[in-house]
Order: C-alpha cells, then structure tokens, then sequence
C-alpha cells in the first residue's frame, strides 16, 4: 500500500465521520446554494436529511458557524450583505 493510497483511504473515513457527526447534531442550517446564505434551521433530522441536495447545503450548525466565523477572519464581505 502506498502513501497516496493510505492518506485516500484516511480522507474517505474522515468525510464518513463528517457525515455521521453531522446527523448526530441537534439542528441543521439549510443553505441556498446559488446565494450562500442559510433560508433555515431545523430541529428535525428527517427535515435535513429530505433536504433537496442540488440546490442546497444542509451544515451541522456548529460547522456552519465554524465557517461564517472563518470567512469573517478571511475579510468575506459576503457574509454581511
């Protein structure tokens, strides 16, 4: 096995975690994918998980603040507008 094959094999589990974590969380932000801007938050796993994945991004809420507060140290005047 190769390095470049161990660390694919890592990226896989990783995103496999995000997921798994991501529907263990309490709410969910939906997220329009044309405007970047959240349209939702919701309590309720089966409403995240019927979210319609083409035109939105559903975030476990404190990934989706970890992002915000990210592109707010970046200088992303978008996230204001």
């Amino acid at each position: 096995m190769t390095l470049d094959h161990l660390r694919e094999i890592a990226l896989i589990q990783i995103s496999q975690a995000q997921r798994t974590n991501a529907m263990n969380t309490t709410s969910w932000i939906v997220e329009d994918l044309n405007t970047g801007k959240a349209v939702l938050e919701t309590f309720n796993r089966s409403t995240a998980a019927a979210v319609n994945a083409e035109r939105y991004k559903v975030w476990a809420t404190k990934a989706w603040l970890v992002e915000i507060n990210r592109r707010v140290k970046a200088g992303d005047p978008s996230v204001l507008a």
